[in-house]
């Protein structure tokens, strides 16, 4: 693989005369199967072939068990603004942060524990924490995270590296940690934070046998998600946004695409990310959406004008794939699964660009605008909860104050008349 990459055979020869020799070959070919140019890909050889002689001065003999984050760190933040290296390597930091992100990113293939976080003394009770979120609780995979997110902080700041000694448990650390940490977050990040501690504290006192009191000692957040309007785009904001979209070239019709998913059938950015070639039925005019959020299947009608755009991607735009996700990445990695960060981020930038507004929106608001869709065009509110995937109806009563047309209907008069 080295050989047609690099044309001066004494550098190719160099190379694999190296300690770390095996992993040149390895990593050229791993960095071409994810698509990258060739030339980009030499650049990424000498960084590391640089990260290699500098892991030479420090160690007496260099093996693969020397890569690692820290060593990383080290070479990144100590060594290369400061090389005084004879050759001429590459010396970009965001070159030498990229090469070493995909080295490692390698080597956690053949080695999945590299990409573990280090082992601190509350894994074993977090797993524990985890296990009764999911099981006893059932909440979904994202909450169950989130909520590990806010305790595992919490854990790290009053213990630290020390193990949590449950008879030290006080009120005043869980509210002096709760003021210290909600002060940039918004109303519902806060309500989040506020209810992943009460949850620690009730599993704390059914498992540890923790004072089940100390749950008392957690702040209600005041969050009235219902007391706002629902952020939705108007017809012609909306129509403003699916005409941005260049359907001449293979993202844009993926981004179409998938922006018609959510504005047409309200799919969440998680789901869209989730569709599979297997969940449309062709013959049936149909979409299946997995078990999200809610834990349930639907099946959904797939509306005329979202399945052209389905079907006009996949004709033409899909990159080939052994992936059954329906929507893959354009770019490097080609042909892998879309994250949801990425599609987000689409999103918000095609609205920008489409409307010239500098506030982008989340693409919760697509979802917002389908639901007020269907409520103004007559739809029941049961119906819509079903198309959502909503458990309780309650969930979808924030729309009916949007169908302005109903309001008006059973308004009563001004007092006083026309005054």
């Amino acid at each position: 693989m080295l050989d047609s990459l690099f044309a001066n055979a004494d550098y190719v020869h160099r190379l694999r005369a190296s300690p770390l020799a095996a992993i040149f070959d390895r990593l050229a070919e791993f960095l071409t199967t994810r698509g990258h140019r060739a030339d980009y890909i030499r650049r990424l050889v000498r960084v590391i072939d640089h990260f290699a002689r500098w892991l030479g001065t420090q160690h007496a003999a260099v093996t693969t068990e020397l890569i690692t984050k820290v060593s990383a760190r080290r070479f990144l933040d100590t060594h290369l603004p400061n090389c005084s290296c004879s050759r001429s390597f590459p010396r970009a930091l965001v070159v030498a942060r990229a090469a070493i992100n995909h080295l490692l990113r390698m080597l956690a293939q053949d080695d999945p524990g590299r990409s573990l976080h280090p082992a601190t003394p509350h894994d074993a009770l977090l797993a524990q924490y985890h296990h009764f979120l999911r099981q006893t609780c059932g909440l979904a995979t994202q909450t169950c995270l989130c909520r590990l997110h806010f305790v595992r902080q919490f854990l790290q700041r009053c213990c630290g590296d020390a193990p949590v000694d449950f008879s030290h448990l006080r009120p005043h650390a869980f509210q002096d940690y709760f003021r210290h940490y909600t002060g940039h977050l918004k109303p519902a990040s806060i309500a989040a934070l506020a209810t992943a501690l009460r949850s620690f504290l009730r599993f704390l006192a059914v498992a540890h046998g923790v004072d089940a009191t100390l749950a008392d000692a957690i702040p209600i957040a005041p969050n009235w998600p219902k007391d706002r309007l629902a952020r939705t785009l108007s017809p012609a904001e909306l129509q403003t946004l699916l005409d941005y979209f260049d359907t001449d070239n293979a993202t844009g019709r993926r981004d179409l695409a998938m922006v018609r998913c959510m504005c047409d059938l309200g799919l969440r950015v998680g789901e869209v990310v989730a569709l599979s070639l297997d969940d449309i039925d062709w013959h049936q005019g149909v979409l299946k959406v997995s078990a999200g959020k809610s834990r349930t299947e639907r099946l959904l009608p797939l509306p005329r004008l979202t399945g052209e755009a389905i079907s006009v991607y996949l004709c033409r735009g899909r990159p080939s794939s052994a992936d059954r996700h329906l929507f893959l990445r354009h770019t490097v990695p080609v042909g892998t699964p879309l994250k949801p960060g990425l599609v987000a981020a689409r999103v918000r930038t095609a609205f920008a660009r489409a409307t010239g507004h500098s506030a982008s929106i989340d693409p919760h608001v697509l979802r917002h605008t389908a639901a007020t869709r269907m409520r103004c065009a007559g739809h029941s509110l049961k119906g819509i909860a079903d198309v959502l995937g909503h458990r309780r109806v309650d969930t979808t009563m924030i729309y009916v104050k949007l169908d302005v047309e109903a309001l008006r209907a059973v308004a009563l008069p001004w007092p006083g008349g026309d005054s």
